[in-house]
């Protein structure tokens, strides 16, 4: 129990049990003390709310802020915990999937070689960005008002404005250059729209090399009102 005012620890115990005897038993020293008391901010657990009443009648007895927040935001935070379970259910495996795939194609290539370096470093920096996606769909939320969904919302737009950029600079670089004969790197695109088997491949590194993983973070991007569509996939 502290002092709202100051904040100075006016008593703490450890106890095994928290009925009404109990906490009267511990509040009962510091009305020993004749403190002028004014009021009493709680969580409102009835054994608290019934010791308070039995020592000090007469004052007022607030309901903690948060603690009132957090109840009636509760309905809403349930939602949302569906809403990013629905995401994730969309979205992870699929992630999962171009990981393996990059995981695989890289172990195929020499690291060593300057002929395959580039797609090795191309590979890996597409498995950073579906590490991203990964990790923006284990963002949790935080009561009363921190909703996961949101947050999960906000990283995969930044993540999928992200690999817009990076193919846009792509093809400025590419803009003035001859398109030159090389080996045809070739990642299955896993990710097609709503989950569906896509037959054709991508060239990493080219224009449409980021979009196995793009997809991943753009389909997440609506999550604020498109709710149905995860319940359809």
């Amino acid at each position: 129990m502290r002092d709202v005012l100051s904040g100075r620890l006016l008593a703490a115990e450890n106890v095994r049990l928290s009925d009404t005897a109990t906490i009267t038993a511990l509040l009962q020293p510091i009305r020993d003390l004749n403190l002028p008391v004014i009021g009493a901010v709680s969580d409102a657990q009835e054994s608290l709310l019934q010791a308070i009443a039995s020592l000090w009648p007469a004052i007022a007895h607030q309901i903690c802020q948060f603690h009132y927040l957090r109840e009636a935001s509760r309905p809403m935070y349930e939602v949302d915990r569906g809403l990013r379970k629905q995401i994730r259910k969309a979205i992870q495996q699929p992630v999962r999937d171009v990981r393996s795939q990059i995981a695989c194609r890289v172990t195929k290539l020499d690291r060593d070689d300057p002929a395959t370096a580039p797609s090795v470093a191309q590979l890996q920096l597409l498995d950073d960005y579906a590490l991203a996606i990964q990790t923006a769909l284990n963002l949790e939320g935080l009561q009363p008002f921190h909703y996961a969904s949101l947050a999960v919302d906000d990283a995969l737009t930044e993540i999928a404005s992200s690999l817009e950029r990076l193919k846009k600079g792509a093809q400025q670089a590419r803009g003035g250059q001859a398109r030159a004969a090389q080996e045809v790197e070739r990642t299955p695109d896993v990710l097609a729209s709503r989950g569906e088997q896509c037959p054709t491949y991508a060239r990493v590194g080219s224009r449409d090399g980021a979009d196995s993983v793009g997809r991943c973070a753009a389909s997440g991007q609506s999550a604020r009102h498109e709710y149905n569509r995860w319940s359809a996939l």
